[in-house]
């Protein structure tokens, strides 16, 4: 996990960098080891990891100076990601065997360019059959903002994650403080009683989660490319994007409505077409 880490990424609150971490020697990584099995037997978590720093990017769209167009980068403790990364690695297997293979974010070796390949493809199909095709995209709007902590640790376990891993996720998500930086300083410290951390490793992993239940929360939406090849909704963290027939794309406009109502979120639909 630490030959993993990126180089020239920002300092945490502590003023750590992962290339700290990347060139130390043994001796820094068995002490970390000794932590990260401490924290896993007592349920403890360092109070420096429960501090973040919240830096806000430009969305490069609408007002600078209006909040709307600013995500909120969470800069958390590089010790403690590297402490989340063994803890993914560990169940890897199992949160790709419990999330649907048509959500690509927060799974490795996965992303965008898998959703738009498989939409071109059912583009191109009914081109070729001269049959009607209507797409609907669907954007979950401040996702994290909306995300129920104790909700999305459930379904994390119904998939199969330890029960200690998952409250030690948990417990790292809960009671945390924050400070906004902004181009005058850093903002005072604000306390957070839940917060899954965009940015974080373990966020996009719960947000995809929460989202993957758009194919299973109320009515079967399949587009059918062949015999055995059919498609549900496509996922990538917090967009959502359905293929199809006009029914198929009102039952996944029903599945939105469902999924708002259970897990909180709001849809930014866009007219399908």
């Amino acid at each position: 996990m630490i030959k993993k880490l990126k180089n020239k990424k920002a300092k945490d609150l502590e003023g750590w960098k992962n290339e700290y971490i990347k060139m130390a020697g043994k001796d820094l990584k068995d002490s970390m080891l000794r932590m990260y099995n401490t924290i896993i037997k007592s349920k403890k978590i360092p109070t420096q990891w429960k501090r973040m720093k919240i830096k806000s990017i430009y969305k490069k769209k609408g007002d600078r100076k209006n909040m709307k167009y600013q995500r909120g980068l969470f800069l958390t403790n590089i010790v403690s990601k590297t402490f989340e990364r063994i803890l993914q690695d560990r169940n890897k297997i199992t949160l790709r065997e419990g999330i649907t293979e048509h959500q690509c974010g927060g799974i490795s070796e996965r992303g965008t360019r898998d959703s738009l390949f498989i939409l071109q493809g059912i583009i191109d199909y009914n081109k070729y059959l001269g049959s009607e095709l209507y797409v609907i995209l669907a954007t979950a709007e401040k996702c994290f903002d909306k995300l129920w902590l104790n909700d999305a640790c459930n379904e994390m376990y119904n998939i199969g994650v330890e029960v200690s891993e998952v409250e030690t996720i948990r417990r790292m998500n809960t009671n945390v403080t924050a400070t906004v930086e902004t181009p005058f300083g850093n903002a005072e410290e604000v306390n957070i009683k839940e917060a899954v951390r965009l940015g974080s490793v373990s966020g996009r992993r719960l947000c995809a989660i929460e989202t993957d239940k758009v194919n299973s929360i109320n009515e079967k939406a399949i587009t059918t490319l062949g015999p055995q090849l059919q498609i549900e909704s496509l996922i990538f963290v917090d967009d959502i994007m359905g293929a199809g027939s006009k029914a198929c794309i009102e039952k996944v406009g029903r599945n939105l409505v469902a999924l708002e109502k259970r897990k909180k979120f709001t849809f930014n639909q866009k007219n399908p077409r």
